[in-house]
């Protein structure tokens, strides 16, 4: 009875109509998307020490985020800008937003980074303030860290002058932590003129195909930390408890493979068993 009964199931799964098959892969894709599982993820050193140089920022202190995603990497680094926006958001301290290369960066940054601070009722002007695109890249970027106060109007067209935040912070030495979300050349910008003239703590949220760039910057100690493509910011969503668009892409890729693997390892095994009955 039990041999005729698993002869039975082999031949159902082989039996099985294949929109059953992809019916059953786009509900796996759907369900963590809407509600994400956070299924465990092995955390790398280098997404180990960008959170450790997070909590390092002390209360009060000034970060700046260098938006300088595009709608082009805004899928996969997005989600960092999110992360950020609501880390900071629950945390006593400054932020600056800005970007040396990418126009779209700070209008992102208004649609996915600044709604965290408003909700969590942070003041613009002292809490927070957009400065905008600088182009110049890194010759901008040398005279920022130099005299950040070079900035005559914000974002939204207001003189800096006016905002409270801008007051004590000078140059690079009075920011706690860059923080550059990238997709082009912006890490070595930081690491050039932020980091080697002033020793100012530099960390990157980058693109995948940027890590053999940039690795050897964080090995030298020149960055430190690093938050690499969807897994990275992934990472960075479970350690500080923030859960979001990057976690539901490792869990949709996490339960969609394995599901593939059974699937290929159960349609074998009927197949095999099959040809051996015809023996």
């Amino acid at each position: 009875m039990t041999e005729k009964s698993d002869t039975s199931i082999l031949a159902r799964i082989e039996r099985i109509d294949r929109r059953v098959l992809y019916w059953l892969l786009i509900l796996l894709i759907v369900v963590p998307t809407l509600a994400p599982l956070g299924l465990p993820i092995p955390i790398s050193e280098m997404t180990r020490k960008f959170h450790t140089a997070l909590q390092a920022v002390p209360n009060g202190g000034v970060v700046l985020l260098d938006c300088s995603f595009s709608v082009g990497s805004l899928p996969e680094i997005g989600p960092g800008g999110e992360v950020m926006g609501k880390y900071f958001a629950n945390r006593p301290v400054k932020v600056i937003i800005w970007s040396v290369t990418n126009a779209e960066g700070p209008m992102l940054a208004e649609k996915y980074v600044v709604p965290s601070f408003q909700t969590a009722g942070k003041k613009y002007g002292t809490d927070y303030v957009n400065l905008g695109y600088i182009p110049g890249e890194d010759i901008t970027l040398a005279k920022l860290a130099a005299d950040i106060g070079y900035i005559k109007k914000d974002y939204h067209g207001t003189d800096t002058a006016q905002l409270p935040l801008l007051k004590d912070v000078k140059t690079a030495k009075d920011v706690a932590l860059a923080i550059v979300i990238e997709a082009g050349g912006e890490g070595s910008y930081y690491v050039g003129q932020w980091y080697t003239p002033y020793k100012a703590p530099v960390a990157t949220i980058c693109t995948g195909v940027l890590v053999p760039i940039r690795i050897h910057f964080f090995q030298a100690g020149q960055m430190a930390g690093m938050a690499p493509g969807s897994r990275g910011i992934a990472e960075l969503e479970l350690l500080t408890g923030f859960r979001g668009t990057a976690v539901a892409t490792q869990d949709v890729l996490s339960v969609t493979h394995l599901y593939v693997l059974l699937a290929v390892i159960a349609g074998n095994i009927a197949f095999l068993y099959r040809k051996r009955l015809k023996r």
